[in-house]
């Protein structure tokens, strides 16, 4: 039997560190190359509302707080994903028609472990709404809500 090429314990810890390296190095260096990637701008509107929504049980309709999310563009988006807060969220594969408007519930958002958002316990800080447009790209939507008690001024 011919022995083979070996590497000593140093030698070994040596190349593991250089390997190491190398890899932040790619890494960080295609980072600043190419730059952070950005998504482009999601032609909707979200607002805050309350409206009349039937409720499921048949038995007529009731004042709810409810997200109005509204296609601004003339082409359908595919793919629709709304997050309230980045921990509640609704996934909907049918598209959002040309100028079609959607009344979603708080309600009806709820976390990956399927705890619902209820409106009158969390307050709403961020609506974000991803989708995909026309081109194939990934658009993204986000409303920032102010909360007014931290601009109230003192009297």
């Amino acid at each position: 039997m011919r022995p083979g090429p070996s590497l000593s314990g140093p030698k070994t810890t040596l190349l593991l560190y250089g390997l190491i390296i190398a890899t932040i190095t790619i890494v960080v260096g295609s980072t600043v190359w190419m730059g952070q990637a950005s998504d482009q701008p999601l032609p909707v509107k979200a607002e805050l509302d309350q409206r009349m929504v039937d409720v499921p049980d048949g038995s007529g309709a009731r004042l709810t707080d409810v997200i109005v999310l509204t296609n601004l563009s003339g082409d359908a988006l595919p793919k629709i994903d709304i997050s309230i807060n980045a921990q509640y969220f609704l996934y909907r594969d049918s598209p959002l028609a040309p100028h079609e408007e959607l009344v979603l519930p708080q309600s009806i958002f709820s976390t990956k472990s399927s705890l619902r958002f209820n409106p009158d316990n969390y307050p709403i800080q961020t609506i974000t709404v991803t989708g995909r447009l026309p081109s194939g790209a990934r658009g993204v939507y986000e409303m920032v809500i102010e909360d007014e008690a931290s601009h109230a001024t003192e009297e």
